[in-house]
């Protein structure tokens, strides 16, 4: 039973008649097979999870725009308990996320709070008053919200106890509409960076945890047109590294706890052969992760579909090392809890393939013969 894990797949799609859920695998760690147990929630966009270890408990965003039974009114937060001995998820309780598409979110370390935020619609609606005895129109957009949600003993879902809003950009008539992409912690827990792919901005915060609010940090703002997607941190470097959805550059940052982020170290060409984006409609980084050793680090890339491979020096700069195909549109990329292998959720080929990581770092593909429904995220839990 040591080497017995649960993989705990994550399913999402654009096109509401597709099944989405939770899909459970029993994950062999000896020779890197995933059997499917169960697929579960069947109408839950599972665009992100973040597991609680302490109890159990895997939070899940329902990455919708629409409230049951109504246009508009956002998504769901939905806390989900995972029995180890079985690989069984059971429904605990949700809570409306109180704006459209909940895209990301994770725990505090003090296990009283989650943080989530809101990619949010590009809609918009028209509105007419009467001023000073003279019509008008305003225009209205979805309010992109940080939400900070209290968590119960149990790990339930409490109430949101504090929202941050960001505004959007209105310089010269053209409404710019932020979208909150991702959030993660710091190795510290102390410090939580938000990614805006809409504004081209990266937001930092921290908790007040006695008073449960957020307390903005810093606003870090990158070139026209980049889209910042996800980040991460080196495990104990002061460095992140962010990746980019309209572009294939990796950035890398000096950050502090307390002033947030700070000077551009360097900027790194994800891709071997530039050419080869030549031609393909959208090319997009996508998820982005570093070794717990901090001697590699990987993106993916939809488009081109593939990963990019980097070894980190001592100083944490990366160098490009490999470019390696993926079979499929890579929408998250996971390391196996030994680091062994790599998974690649291939989302719209509803596919996950499967990497055998070399002492280098580097990949090698093994097959892509596990089939999921539409493969966006996953995490792995021992099992008991």
């Amino acid at each position: 039973m040591s080497d017995k894990y649960w993989a705990l797949l994550g399913n999402w799609s654009f096109i509401q008649e597709q099944e989405k859920g939770m899909t459970i695998y029993e994950y062999d760690a000896e020779n890197g097979m995933l059997t499917e147990k169960e697929t579960i929630l069947p109408d839950l966009y599972a665009g992100m999870q973040y597991f609680d270890p302490n109890r159990d408990i895997d939070y899940v965003v329902n990455e919708i725009a629409h409230r049951r039974g109504e246009s508009g009114g956002g998504g769901y937060v939905v806390a989900l308990k995972l029995d180890r001995r079985t690989g069984s998820l059971t429904l605990v309780n949700e809570k409306e996320s109180l704006a459209p598409e909940p895209s990301y979110l994770y725990g505090d370390k003090s296990g009283k709070y989650l943080f989530v935020v809101h990619h949010i619609d590009s809609g918009h609606v028209t509105k007419i008053s009467k001023v000073d005895g003279k019509y008008q129109s305003e225009t209205f957009f979805d309010d992109a919200a940080a939400v900070l949600f209290e968590i119960k003993e149990d790990g339930s879902l409490g109430d949101a106890c504090d929202v941050q809003i960001v505004k959007g950009l209105d310089p010269v008539g053209i409404h710019a509409i932020p979208h909150l992409h991702s959030v993660v912690a710091d190795p510290s827990g102390e410090l939580y960076t938000v990614c805006d792919k809409g504004l081209d901005r990266i937001y930092t915060y921290r908790i007040d945890r006695e008073n449960g609010k957020l307390v903005p940090v810093s606003v870090t703002v990158t070139p026209d047109g980049t889209s910042p997607r996800y980040l991460t941190y080196h495990p104990t470097l002061p460095l992140v590294y962010v990746n980019f959805e309209k572009c294939t550059d990796l950035y890398v940052y000096r950050y502090d706890t307390e002033n947030g982020i700070g000077d551009l170290v360097t900027t790194l060409q994800l891709l071997e052969d530039e050419k080869s984006a030549e031609g393909v409609q959208r090319v997009e980084a996508s998820d982005i992760l570093v070794t717990d050793d901090a001697k590699h680090l990987y993106v993916c890339i939809r488009g081109v579909n593939l990963i990019a491979v980097m070894d980190l020096d001592e100083d944490g700069l990366p160098t490009l090392v490999q470019n390696v195909g993926c079979q499929g549109d890579p929408r998250g990329i996971t390391l196996a809890p030994d680091g062994r292998y790599m998974f690649s959720c291939n989302m719209m080929a509803g596919t996950i393939s499967t990497f055998q990581v070399r002492e280098d770092g580097t990949l090698q593909f093994r097959d892509n013969n596990v089939k999921g429904v539409n493969p966006a995220n996953i995490l792995f839990v021992k099992a008991e």
